[in-house]
């Protein structure tokens, strides 16, 4: 589970809110109550007269003498203490918050994503399984197999159930979610979009040296473009086709991977509306992510071989 939460939230942000996470517990904040009296007590001793009086009352000659010695620095460490022991979660939330880190309420839309595209295919196959049922063994398996397996209709209600993931988890970010075909020889053949509407260029337009999409399948690695208006300002190394002067925000490309082929026979495009939506240095959080999805995509992909379309 921690190297998944690595992988996810990067090492040493993990770290960090582990520890947070960690110290309040209940023991542990039960314990760090009784060790923040001391502070307390400290602060109170040099900060309030009648408090140093009492206690200077109780308190041994050579006690006084030392307090009074480090005075300074014992002010300074209960202060400094008592202020890292109350930020410490108020900081642990703004790096969650500033980071895109996954919430429990995240990861609950993503079981839930996932479910959904098991159970559109459990209802498609609980259909046909009932009509085979009710016509006995007369049934033609050819036939069943292909109309139990609609590869293409899985593909598409993917893409778009990504779409929905995204902009349930992101508040008032847009996306446009699109699943690049790509032919053996790395030829640029057809989009699948969300919502089943045709994007408004057609896939060969970006068969070209400055496409995230074209650079994506001839590295066959992801490709993240945070700020899709500064790379476009590139004079060297630029990978991101404009089409408007006015486009704005961040950029995705995902290959996925077919393990039975070997080949890479899609790349997922997601193009966010804020710009460093997408981030480098959070590739092992996109592969662990978006690999969920790849795994259904390419378990689609070997049933439209199957099936030789």
């Amino acid at each position: 589970m921690s190297n998944i939460s690595h992988k996810i939230n990067g090492r040493w942000t993990q770290r960090f809110l582990s520890f947070v996470d960690y110290i309040d517990r209940p023991w542990v904040v039960i314990l760090m109550a009784v060790l923040n009296v001391l502070p307390i007590l400290l602060f109170l001793y040099f900060t309030r007269e009648p408090v140093a009086a009492v206690l200077n009352q109780n308190l041994s000659v050579s006690v006084v003498q030392w307090l009074s010695s480090y005075s300074l620095g014992l002010f300074l460490g209960a202060v400094l203490f008592l202020a890292v022991y109350n930020f410490l979660p108020k900081i642990a939330n703004a790096i969650a918050k500033k980071s895109g880190i996954l919430k429990l309420e995240d990861a609950l839309i993503l079981k839930e994503a996932f479910e959904d595209i098991v159970g559109i295919k459990s209802d498609r196959i609980g259909g046909e399984c009932e009509t085979f049922l009710s016509k006995g063994d007369n049934s033609d398996p050819g036939q069943l197999f292909k109309s139990i397996n609609q590869p293409d209709q899985q593909i598409y209600f993917t893409v778009n159930t990504i779409w929905k993931f995204l902009e349930k988890i992101s508040g008032n970010v847009g996306f446009d979610v699109r699943l690049a075909e790509i032919g053996p020889e790395g030829e640029l053949l057809s989009w699948y979009t969300h919502g089943g509407e045709p994007p408004r260029h057609d896939i060969s337009e970006l068969d070209c040296p400055d496409s995230a999409l074209r650079h994506c399948v001839a590295t066959k690695s992801v490709v993240v473009i945070p700020d899709i208006q500064k790379e476009a300002e590139k004079t060297v190394d630029q990978h991101y086709h404009m089409f408007e002067e006015s486009e704005k925000g961040s950029v995705l490309c995902y290959p996925i991977y077919h393990r039975p082929s070997r080949s890479y026979p899609y790349v997922l495009c997601i193009k966010a509306s804020k710009v460093n939506y997408f981030t480098a240095g959070r590739e092992d959080y996109y592969k662990w992510l978006y690999d969920q999805f790849g795994l259904r995509l390419g378990l689609e992909h070997s049933l439209r071989l199957l099936k030789g379309d």
